[in-house]
């Protein structure tokens, strides 16, 4: 399968990213709630497709975080404390960028923030 419901998956993800901009504790959870069961919608998506397969290997290897809570919890939480500044000041340009309705920039902008977070965390001394 190659194709989904991208107008879905795009409301969906939008939604969700609006909710975590909020920075508010609940909506920001609520907001990666939000995004999980977005791209849970999507389980075959691209698996299938030999011109974006490498590109589908590398985002679902990333949607795993995303699979347990607690995991995902502790890696966003821990990237965003020792990323705090940068956060900080992205977050200051991402409600910038909406604010003008510069939407492509703002989700840049997001996109960036997103990946500050959710960096997979080294493996404790008990898991290696």
């Amino acid at each position: 399968m190659c194709a989904v419901d991208l107008h879905t998956l795009e409301n969906d993800t939008v939604a969700a990213f609006q909710e975590i901009a909020t920075l508010k504790p609940v909506k920001v959870y609520r907001g990666f709630l939000h995004l999980k069961e977005a791209l849970g919608h999507i389980p075959g998506y691209a698996q299938d497709c030999a011109a974006c397969s490498d590109d589908a290997s590398s985002f679902w290897a990333w949607v795993q975080l995303f699979r347990d809570m607690t995991t995902a919890k502790a890696t966003i939480k821990a990237n965003a404390e020792s990323n705090i500044l940068k956060l900080t000041n992205d977050l200051r340009k991402l409600r910038s960028d909406l604010k003008s309705e510069e939407y492509f920039a703002a989700g840049e902008q997001a996109g960036k923030m997103l990946a500050i977070v959710t960096v997979p965390l080294p493996p404790t001394p008990t898991e290696v």
